[in-house]
């Protein structure tokens, strides 16, 4: 990765000095949005603001939704809340950069700048039946060596396809040639920067690449795949890099400002967790999680169920630097659930060294709403495997909490076999990471070396490491900037129990396929629970049935 040096990053070397520049990072997750504000070219955070967000409610299964509109107060609250700060003066913030969630998509009205529909989230299967009707008559990797991807449901381009066919005011908007489709970055963008009144209408490569609609090799919206989804050319953002000046940002609390970064948010944390080479990895623990491979400027397709997408790009001038990823579809989710169906007490989870006491072990494969990578399983559903007289609820909890790191290796593995190489090192982030027990836990079901960095706010991190980068910025180093402390966990799992769980966990995973009979005439809004739902009562009921004969 070839890097500049930045001309004014010296500037900023003297912490003492009064007038010391700053760069915002904004993040947008699927729970939360944050905005920290960060001294140029370090860690250190001179003020940081955090508003929780909620999903529209809805009583369509599958269905995931959050409005718009929500979404953007929150993100403005955020920026005059810290920006109003005592410590925080006019003039000092330099740049602003977005790091955001990069499966929501929603469509607005650019003359009026409504939104024309709800954001609907990644994890959203109404599209599952228009996947399956890809299925029938096409391989999922039929355009993986032009967008790197499989087909999947929690890709942008089959929610826009379903919203201009069902979605009267996106299909009258699309005819009148007034709606725009975007990912959040994009409608961020767009309104920071004026809105309907001269708004920039851009996203980057990280958050293109994972619409299922740009070309991974010339990083422009492929003609082919516009065709294929029939979206409107003009209601899609230009494709810029992921550092850059876009526009200046026309709210009060950071008047003319530019906003010069845009990243997807697991791409900004590899960038904030130092990954910046090819081989190093990291894995993102939330909802849902991922783990992200550099590969450098080298592209490697998948052949063993990961994608190809974009790491990092640097200015519109640099060449990309590529990634494989592995997206799983339920962590944190799994695990909340869990622990409220079964009322389980987390601290007695997760105690170094409890879990070795029982050697019946139980498994639970989250799919809540199908597999993701390696697998992509739309049709596969939770199960829990190996109750018997025993098993406590803790020990259920336990093994949606291990579900987590048997996910992981599942990346890992299809990692080593695509790179021709194992990987000796894992970074971890995420809400799960702080967890001790897990974290070895997933040191020694890997066998690899894992840090967990003391720094929580990494993805905030790497949006404000891209603004500060660009140019016409240029007020942080990427290339100097140190690493950041960690915890580190070591292997110390022997090789036999290693191997005999991991089999279990894939003879547990294998059990999950194909819960729905896709020859009957079923619905991608109706089927979602259905299968999961029958198949956990039935063993809700075998395990309480259990509990009282004891």
């Amino acid at each position: 990765m070839d890097l500049r040096p930045c001309s004014n990053v010296c500037s900023v070397t003297k912490k003492e000095e009064v007038g010391e520049p700053l760069i915002g990072g904004l993040v947008v997750g699927i729970s939360n949005v944050s905005f920290h504000v960060f001294k140029a070219n370090s860690t250190e955070i001179v003020k940081s603001h955090r508003v929780s967000l909620t999903n529209v409610l809805t009583t369509r299964d599958g269905w995931i939704e959050q409005d718009p509109i929500m979404i953007l107060r929150s993100a403005e609250e955020c920026i005059d809340k810290a920006m109003a700060a005592g410590k925080v003066l006019n003039g000092r913030v330099m740049a602003v950069g977005i790091a955001n969630q990069r499966g929501t998509v929603m469509a607005w009205d650019k003359t009026t700048g409504e939104p024309l529909s709800n954001a609907i989230l990644s994890s959203d299967v109404r599209t599952a039946r228009m996947v399956y009707e890809f299925l029938k008559k096409n391989d999922k990797y039929k355009f993986q060596k032009t967008n790197g991807l499989p087909a999947s449901s929690c890709f942008s381009a089959f929610k826009i396809m379903w919203l201009m066919r069902n979605d009267p005011a996106v299909q009258m908007a699309c005819d009148q040639h007034r709606c725009h489709f975007g990912t959040i970055d994009s409608w961020l963008t767009w309104n920071l920067t004026g809105g309907k009144q001269g708004g920039v209408f851009v996203t980057d490569t990280t958050n293109a690449a994972y619409t299922f609609l740009m070309n991974i090799n010339t990083c422009n919206w492929d003609p082919a795949l516009i065709k294929y989804f029939g979206v409107p050319l003009d209601a899609l953002p230009e494709i810029r890099s992921s550092s850059e000046i876009y526009g200046q940002i026309t709210r009060e609390s950071l008047l003319k400002v530019p906003l010069a970064g845009i990243i997807g948010n697991r791409q900004a944390s590899l960038l904030g967790h130092k990954c910046h080479r090819p081989g190093h990895a990291k894995a993102v623990w939330g909802s849902s999680g991922s783990l992200m491979a550099n590969t450098g400027e080298n592209k490697i397709y998948s052949k063993h169920g990961l994608i190809t997408t974009i790491a990092f790009h640097f200015g519109h001038s640099s060449r990309p630097v590529y990634a494989l990823e592995g997206p799983i579809a339920s962590i944190g989710e799994g695990a909340q659930w869990v622990k409220k169906m079964f009322n389980s007490k987390s601290c007695e989870c997760t105690v170094p060294g409890k879990a070795d006491k029982n050697k019946q072990y139980v498994y639970f494969v989250p799919a809540l709403r199908g597999l993701f990578a390696p697998y992509w399983q739309e049709d596969a559903r939770c199960v829990i495997v190996g109750l018997n007289r025993e098993t406590k609820n803790e020990d259920i909890y336990r093994a949606a909490l291990e579900s987590s790191c048997f996910q992981t290796r599942d990346i890992i593995d299809a990692l080593d076999k695509d790179l021709k190489m194992p990987l000796r090192h894992l970074k971890v982030d995420g809400g799960l990471s702080n967890d001790c027990y897990l974290m070895q836990f997933q040191a020694d079901i890997s066998n690899m070396q894992v840090s967990v960095a003391s720094f929580k706010e990494i993805t905030a991190l790497g949006a404000a490491m891209v603004a500060g980068y660009a140019s016409g910025v240029e007020l942080w180093d990427i290339r100097c900037m140190p690493e950041l402390k960690s915890n580190t966990y070591t292997p110390k799992m022997s090789t036999e129990e290693r191997e005999n769980r991991y089999i279990d966990w894939k003879r547990s995973v294998a059990r999950t396929f194909n819960w729905i009979d896709r020859s009957s005439d079923w619905d991608g809004c109706m089927y979602c629970w259905i299968g999961a739902g029958t198949m956990l009562a039935f063993g809700l009921l075998a395990f309480l049935f259990i509990r009282r004969k004891q």
